[in-house]
């Protein structure tokens, strides 16, 4: 009689051990599983950006798959972004990155979050194309240079530049001095007509001017137009010689013209 009695309460006892035995398990899945991060994501959006932190931290204690650590991290993300943490949010938008590359923010983010975001990614992707080894380029031979004819180094083109400018400035200088030379005979012929003695020293003294004037333009003349023959023979027909320093320098009763190279 009492040992039917005992089977019959030992099988009575059975469901209530085989709750005691799933109800850990149940408990810890819905604590490190998608309920978690809905209810956590669910206070997100209730403005409890506080107590959305707390549940998402006790989430990832838990160990969750790594689609629901992404999530967990990404909105710690928005949560740090909206206490204006920067370096927190960057730091759980990476780390969401690294557990699953294609986790991705709310449709009804921010264009900042999802700027940030974006940047992240390209540094992900770089830092990622920098850590994977690179394949070595196949070793081949390269084809031997085509044989080409040594051929002289053609002369560059050659200019009578300096010498027809240094003839240019002998006749603009031969030009001015013959006009200066005129009007300074032009004064001194005036001088006897001249009535009284103020007016016939201004006369003597702007022909003495310009008579000094046009000495200076008859020797500038003269010396360039020197400097221009010399420099055309320098260079020979159609030659170019090295550029020659050109100096005017005045001098008493003329001008002397200076090159930078003796002869």
């Amino acid at each position: 009689m009492g040992s039917p009695r005992l089977h019959h309460r030992l099988s009575s006892l059975r469901p209530l051990a085989l709750a005691l035995l799933v109800a850990p398990s149940a408990a810890r899945a819905a604590s490190n599983g998608p309920e978690a991060l809905g209810a956590a994501i669910e206070l997100y959006r209730n403005l409890d950006d506080s107590g959305a932190a707390q549940a998402l931290h006790s989430l990832l204690r838990h160990a969750p798959v790594a689609a629901v650590a992404a999530k967990a991290h990404l909105y710690l993300a928005l949560i740090a972004l909206n206490a204006a943490q920067g370096d927190d949010a960057k730091a759980e938008l990476r780390e969401a990155l690294s557990i699953d590359p294609t986790v991705l923010p709310p449709t009804d983010c921010s264009p900042k979050v999802w700027e940030l975001f974006a940047q992240l990614q390209r540094e992900q992707a770089t830092s990622q194309a920098a850590a994977r080894p690179r394949e070595a380029a196949p070793i081949t031979a390269s084809p031997a240079p085509p044989l080409v004819a040594a051929t002289a180094p053609e002369r560059p083109a050659r200019s009578h530049a300096v010498s027809y400018a240094l003839f240019g400035i002998a006749g603009a200088a031969l030009v001015g001095g013959v006009g200066f030379g005129l009007a300074s005979r032009s004064a001194a012929d005036r001088i006897p007509a001249t009535p009284d003695l103020a007016t016939s020293l201004r006369l003597a003294s702007q022909a003495g001017t310009d008579g000094a004037i046009a000495d200076v333009g008859f020797g500038l003349a003269a010396a360039s137009a020197v400097a221009a023959t010399i420099v055309y023979l320098v260079q020979g027909p159609g030659g170019q010689a090295e550029p020659l320093p050109v100096r005017v320098t005045p001098v008493a009763r003329g001008a002397a013209l200076l090159l930078g190279r003796a002869f």
